[in-house]
């Protein structure tokens, strides 16, 4: 095997294992031009090198990138639809055949056009994203110089249009200790991150981890289901302006990890007949790429750091205490900390034989571009952001990514947030029922 085109990570290879796609898409509100939006896509990611390549895949360490032989298929769709918001979940269902179409190159656009009167002048933009290739930080990226290159286009400004084809050109995917000696600070220290993370408390009390051995038969009639995400918007406002009376500095993300924290509870409590008091124990994604690198890296540059509060405290006390900790592991630098552990542990072949117990893992959407204004796109009005996933994986080590409560968070304009859920590796009805608390916990706020 030939040496490969693109810095390796870990991460990568094992996401291979898990299959998953993740869905997201960009309401707007005007007028859209098609041939311009599909000459967009085409060239942006036609630029980006990564995306010709393919993953080959023979151990947690050994695998690499090697240039795809097949031929592109059709990539850019448009559809119609009467309820936008429950299409793009239903394009997630979908998202294998989708993919297929495209004879499986790693991302898919589409445009979804409202077929409903009240709404006939509103659209979708929806990409669908071969994880082992991008994160979300990553997809926002690639979807960020779309933007700019339709813009440009729409302008007739061909030197604007080629500047950003040179910055795609341009987005590296480089080794993890590449991308560690770029990211560590003065003061770093590993080893005692390491202290501190193996003595850090995991428990799952509400029994959301689903065993290993229920494995081969749960991933043999994963193809058959329907595997629809679950996900709705909520208005987020009274919450936030509730925790931030107790703690004026409490972040977002903290609020809405905080509601998840005390939806499991409830339903500890509530169903499960667990003890009025015990910790609710999960793992929260973070991208690791400091701001000053975001632009020209893309790729999987994230970690799963452990969150562990107590539950029977009041929801603002909740964020509080996850926001500290969000705060404490961005500054020791822990995620970078977790992110290391996992590579290494792939390169000695050590994962998916064992698995810990936590009952969730969280991750925020990152689309700081999308919100920075509502004149995004050109001649339209930005609405909303939401997004969704779906997963098939191929073994146990796939299984392991997958075998909890996997939630997503999307912040839109005034506070409105997208609160989705992968489907569930062995009964949807465990989501629903936690869909049901969050909901509840929002509209009490």
């Amino acid at each position: 095997m030939h040496p490969p085109p693109f810095g390796k990570i870990s991460l990568e290879g094992l996401l291979s294992r898990a299959q998953t796609i993740f869905t997201t898409g960009y309401k707007f509100q005007g007028e859209l031009n098609l041939a311009n939006l599909q000459q967009t896509f085409e060239v942006i990611a036609d630029a980006i090198g990564k995306l010709s390549q393919q993953l080959e895949f023979r151990s947690q360490s050994d695998f690499g990138w090697i240039s795809s032989r097949n031929l592109i298929g059709q990539r850019f769709h448009v559809i119609s639809a009467d309820n936008l918001d429950q299409e793009v979940k239903e394009l997630s269902a979908r998202a294998f055949q989708v993919r297929a179409l495209s004879n499986n190159y790693p991302i898919n656009m589409t445009v979804i056009h409202s077929s409903n009167q009240a709404t006939a002048d509103q659209f979708v933009i929806v990409l669908q994203c071969a994880h082992e290739y991008i994160d979300a930080r990553s997809s926002e990226l690639i979807f960020k110089l779309m933007v700019d290159y339709y813009n440009a286009l729409a302008r007739s400004d061909a030197a604007a249009m080629e500047l950003v084809v040179a910055e795609a050109r341009q987005l590296r995917t480089i080794s993890t200790p590449e991308m560690v000696r770029l990211l560590v600070s003065v003061g770093y220290n590993p080893m005692a991150n390491v202290k501190e993370l193996e003595s850090y408390p995991s428990s799952d009390i509400g029994e959301y981890r689903i065993p290993m051995e229920s494995f081969p038969e749960l991933i043999a009639r994963l193809p058959q289901r329907e595997r629809m995400p679950t996900g709705f918007f909520v208005d987020a406002k009274p919450m936030i302006a509730r925790c931030r009376a107790a703690n004026p500095k409490t972040s977002k993300i903290a609020i809405f990890a905080a509601v998840l924290h005390k939806a499991l509870y409830n339903i500890n409590v509530k169903y499960k007949g667990k003890p009025d008091k015990h910790l609710i124990c999960g793992r929260m994604v973070s991208d690791i790429v400091t701001p000053a690198l975001r632009q020209r890296f893309i790729g999987n540059y994230f970690s799963f750091v452990p969150v562990a509060t107590p539950g029977e405290l009041p929801v603002e006390e909740i964020a509080r205490l996850i926001h500290d900790r969000i705060v404490e592991f961005k500054a020791k630098q822990l995620d970078v900390t977790c992110f290391q552990m996992v590579e290494f542990a792939a390169s000695q072949n050590m994962l998916g034989r064992t698995d810990m117990e936590y009952s969730y893992t969280m991750t925020n959407w990152c689309n700081h571009h999308f919100l920075s204004t509502r004149q995004l796109l050109a001649g339209c009005d930005s609405l909303a952001h939401l997004s969704v996933a779906n997963y098939l994986p191929l073994d146990a080590l796939g299984a392991t990514q997958v075998n909890r409560a996997i939630v997503g968070t999307n912040l839109s304009f005034d506070d409105v947030a997208y609160f989705s859920m992968m489907q569930s590796l062995r009964d949807d009805r465990e989501n629903a029922l936690i869909e049901q608390e969050v909901a509840e916990l929002f509209r009490q706020a």
